[in-house]
């Protein structure tokens, strides 16, 4: 009777992790899909006019990538001259920590492909076994500026 019962502790322990893990999986993908759609925004906001395009290209100058539009606009927000950006792996790694009440900056990485399932289900999940396909998509890079980073004197 007791092995019944550790088996069913067990079992129930078991569930709970999945329950829990799903739980957070879903948070942090609300969360990038919250970021995805702020970044999306931001470079709506920060994106030239076809006319200042026009106005560029007549004057013979480069057309800035919604990018390059960015890190002005971040340089602007920090009062910065210059952006020093890594992720947060890249400063662990010099032996710094990023400030946990600063925000990291949302920029677009390189569009790349990724094979995904065909169908999903009603939780947003794949269905294994209908297919795949290949999406195209630019991921979103979290960065963070020396000036959001703790001992930027001690980092190597």
């Amino acid at each position: 009777m007791q092995k019944i019962g550790s088996l069913i502790n067990q079992k129930f322990k078991t569930v709970t992790q999945v329950s829990k893990t799903n739980e957070i999986r879903q948070n942090w993908q609300k969360e990038a899909e919250i970021n995805r759609a702020k970044l999306k925004l931001l470079s709506n906001q920060v994106s030239l006019t076809n006319e200042e395009k026009q106005q560029l290209t007549y004057k013979g100058m480069r057309i800035p990538t919604v990018n390059e539009l960015l890190r002005m606009y971040y340089k602007k927000e920090l009062g910065v001259t210059e952006l020093n950006l890594k992720t947060y792996k890249e400063w662990r790694e010099l032996g710094c920590r990023p400030m946990p009440e600063r925000k990291p900056l949302l920029l677009w990485g390189l569009k790349t492909k990724k094979e995904i399932e065909q169908d999903l289900d009603d939780n947003g999940y794949p269905i294994p076994g209908t297919g795949k396909r290949v999406i195209e998509y630019c991921p979103v890079l979290y960065l963070y500026d020396e000036s959001q980073v703790y001992n930027i004197e001690n980092c190597r």
